[in-house]
């Protein structure tokens, strides 16, 4: 039995005004200014948005680092084990920060906060951490800013979201990363409980917001100058069952706005992907010749031990209806290597998957035991050393697969949505110093990088693609 959701309208609710006008009182005669580490899946950049357009409010400007910070916030990821020490390494790294700067306010949020063991671990090994939030409770952060910044050196602030937590929250200030492209969650938790995964007992269940609000927001977000929006949610295609909505019907709906130019969403169940959702690639001309579906094996036992409710051969046809639907789609996905259990031939099974699949992209893992889940304690643990061995085979096969793929592109003129010039960190990652190198998208999600004197941030170009690496290309500007 579903329970409803409770909505949390920030716009309206007078404790969250509140505690936000007394911050901005307390921050009105001095600049301070914030920093957001984000780890892990699109959802919590997404959030970390959000925490920042909160903090906005309160009265904060974004530093341009740690040490400027006044504010500092981990938003954390609990999906695999080394996520959690890179969690630690960095706690203590800041330990220094707040003994140079006592009055500096470092917090905790996200989805490693919810885990019983790693929250006693803050509390025994970091009394310096001020504040604690739940992934429920963005709307908690001006009332636990507030009490770090007038109770110094008391108990802190440890707000952690309650096992019957259902809310949604709505109209919530965010500062998004970029205005061309933007994220728009439309569900939280999930139902699914597979044997590896730590989310539904640290997200809560599936609970859908109403489709009018997410119009609503997508609406304003063209108003603003967003062309390509990508929806969010634990498992999109879930969306809605407890409200008698669908999300195909979600879909034909974002693609009726005006001045939405693309829509795209992650991330699709296999197992509750509709062929109605599949025929929207044909028929909905904004959505995106692109899905992201997770396969984690390909092996029909592993996926069974896995509790992924579908067989390799099931996958399959889905790709073969969207394929048919949709002769342009690319498809990435993620695969877990060294799931308990799995044998050489069950690996076998995954490379020649692979092989026939043909991904453009995959997010390649060797299986990481959580806390709290099932997979942690079955029988048939894969030794490190396996694990790793495979997964260099997975990721070299990949990578051919990936590398064929991007070279077809070179000599087509293809359509790309421009994001405008680089940052330094993706020229970095590009090798290239090079003022004027600009990226931009095709409906395929593959980044194309360009020179160009221009600004093109939010234009649809045609480029002649010149040049590719193993998943991005290069081009050349044919019309501006």
């Amino acid at each position: 039995m579903r329970m409803s959701s409770c909505v949390k309208n920030l716009a309206l609710d007078s404790a969250f005004q509140g505690a936000v006008r007394q911050v901005f009182q307390f921050n009105q005669n001095q600049l301070r200014y914030a920093y957001i580490y984000t780890f892990g899946c699109q959802m919590n950049v997404h959030e970390s948005e959000i925490f920042t357009g909160i903090l906005m409010e309160c009265g904060y400007l974004q530093a341009g680092s740690p040490e400027q910070a006044d504010v500092i916030l981990i938003n954390t990821c609990c999906i695999r084990e080394h996520a959690e020490q890179k969690i630690l390494g960095l706690l203590g790294t800041l330990r220094e920060l707040k003994e140079k700067k006592p009055e500096l306010i470092i917090g905790l949020c996200g989805c490693m906060t919810q885990q019983r063991h790693f929250s006693e671990k803050i509390r025994s090994r970091f009394p310096y951490v001020d504040i604690v939030l739940g992934t429920n409770a963005a709307d908690k952060l001006p009332e636990a800013v507030l009490k770090a910044l007038t109770e110094q050196g008391k108990a802190k602030k440890t707000v952690f979201l309650e096992e019957n937590d259902n809310s949604i929250l709505e109209n919530a200030p965010t500062a998004r990363a970029r205005s061309v492209t933007s994220w728009l969650t439309i569900m939280y938790g999930c139902n699914n409980f597979c044997t590896y995964c730590i989310v539904p007992y640290v997200r809560g269940r599936e609970r859908s917001r109403d489709s009018n609000a997410i119009l609503s927001e997508a609406q304003q977000l063209v108003k603003e100058g967003t062309k390509e929006i990508t929806l969010l949610g634990q498992n999109v295609n879930s969306y809605g069952k407890e409200l008698n909505e669908s999300f195909a019907h979600l879909l034909r709906q974002m693609n009726q706005i005006d001045g939405l130019e693309r829509i795209r969403f992650m991330t699709s169940h296999p197992k509750d992907i509709s062929d109605e959702v599949i025929d929207a690639f044909a028929q909905c001309g904004k959505v995106c010749e692109h899905l992201h579906l997770p396969l984690q094996s390909g092996s029909s036992r592993i996926l069974q031990a896995m509790n992924r409710h579908y067989d390799a051969e099931k996958y399959w046809k889905i790709v073969e209806k969207l394929r048919t639907a949709q002769p342009k789609i690319e498809i990435s996905t993620d695969i877990i290597v060294g799931f308990p259990g799995e044998t050489e031939e069950d690996f076998q099974q995954t490379l020649e998957f692979v092989e026939r699949m043909r991904y453009s992209f995959a997010f390649m893992f060797a299986f990481s035991p959580r806390k709290g889940t099932k997979a942690a304690d079955m029988e048939g643990q894969v030794p490190n050393e396996v694990k790793k061995e495979r997964l260099q085979r997975l990721i070299e096969l990949q990578n051919q697969i990936s590398t064929q793929i991007s070279r077809d592109y070179i000599g087509k003129t293809v359509e790309i949505l421009s994001e405008g010039f680089c940052a330094q960190d993706e020229e970095e990652a590009h090798s290239a110093k090079d003022p004027l190198l600009q990226v931009g998208r095709t409906r395929t999600n593959k980044k194309v990088y360009f020179s160009c004197e221009e600004d093109t941030q939010g234009k649809l170009l045609q480029m002649d693609i010149t040049n590719s690496a193993t998943v991005t290309l290069n081009g050349k500007v044919v019309n501006r």
